[in-house]
């Protein structure tokens, strides 16, 4: 902020859990809303990005493309789980 001159942001930064989707944000203005941690962590990295870039605030909404990234599971039975695990339905 101090090498784009950016003395005073105010920027009011909140998590409002419905407000957008999962680990999204909203930037308007000077305040930053995101629906949980991670995106409030987004939200905060766009806004230093554009500091750094612009040297103000841009507005910005943004969420990931799709709603789930990742499924992990380990296999504890496999006698057992064998039919869910191979099943195409699942």
């Amino acid at each position: 902020m101090h090498e784009r001159g950016v003395v005073n942001l105010n920027l009011e930064a909140r998590i409002q859990p419905g407000a957008t989707t999962r680990e999204g944000f909203n930037i308007s203005g000077r305040v930053l809303v995101a629906n949980d941690q991670r995106g409030l962590m987004y939200g905060l990295l766009q806004a230093a990005e554009d500091i750094r870039r612009d040297g103000k605030l841009s507005d910005a909404k943004q969420s990931p493309q799709v709603g789930m990234r990742g499924i992990r599971y380990f296999l504890h039975n496999a006698d057992l789980e064998r039919d869910w695990y191979y099943s195409r339905v699942y």
